[in-house]
């Protein structure tokens, strides 16, 4: 799967094709071994278990 734009969430969320935006969630955000990130990242929680990330990340779990 490959999206071009930002997603926002509530929850917790997972990614595991090509993201080429942004992702703010007040929860977690789980990157699948496969994933490509081109974006920003704000979120409380990361799992990062991929090695194709080219983002900003700000993990703060107060600020949400």
């Amino acid at each position: 799967t490959s999206i071009k734009g930002n997603i926002k969430s509530k929850t917790d969320i997972r990614l595991d094709g090509e993201l080429d935006g942004n992702v703010s969630t007040n929860g977690k955000v789980i990157i699948g071994r496969e994933a490509v990130v081109k974006g920003k990242i704000q979120c409380e929680q990361l799992d990062d278990q991929s090695s194709h990330i080219f983002s900003n990340m700000d993990v703060d779990p107060d600020e949400h």
